[in-house]
């Protein structure tokens, strides 16, 4: 199963109508594999979204953009609005929507003028964050990329 943030995102991005039925709905991934929507999200629990917070923001999606998530950023030419809809979602915020405009540009291409400003340090090249995942070698650069950020952390504080 492809369990990238962008098999997540174009799962929410056919959500159905009525939010609610999301646990039901087999959605195709990127690379045409079938899967429940809730099976992808449940990979996810505590990572990413709690089951709740994939309710509420199948519910936004539904309600702001007509259930089509992609109309969250297509056709948005200023990265600063995309990534004030994207802190706006559920379960979202600043950070993770820095994250996930990176995630966006670096993985379907959608870079509106100045993402990489809006971005921030996800924008730059290296394994940061989970925009920086494209497969397992990557995970795990980001993983120990993550883990000697910390480390380096902790010898600063003594």
């Amino acid at each position: 199963m492809d369990l990238r943030p962008t098999t997540l995102i174009l799962t929410l991005a056919n959500a159905p109508q009525d939010a609610r039925d999301l646990h039901r709905e087999h959605k195709l991934t990127a690379d045409g594999r079938a899967h429940s929507a809730m099976d992808i999200l449940h990979r996810y629990t505590g990572a990413v979204l709690s089951s709740a917070t994939a309710q509420t923001l199948a519910e936004a999606v539904v309600e702001h953009y007509g259930g089509d998530a992609a109309r969250i950023w297509r056709g948005v030419k200023d990265a600063s609005v995309l990534h004030e809809r994207l802190a706006a979602l559920p379960g979202f915020g600043d950070e993770k929507a820095s994250i996930f405009l990176a995630l966006l540009a670096k993985q379907l291409g959608v870079r509106p003028d100045g993402w990489e400003a809006a971005a921030g340090e996800y924008a730059l090249e290296g394994y940061r964050s989970i925009a920086d995942v494209v497969d397992a070698d990557s995970l795990l650069l980001v993983r120990e990329s993550k883990q000697a950020v910390k480390q380096a952390e902790k010898q600063a504080r003594g």
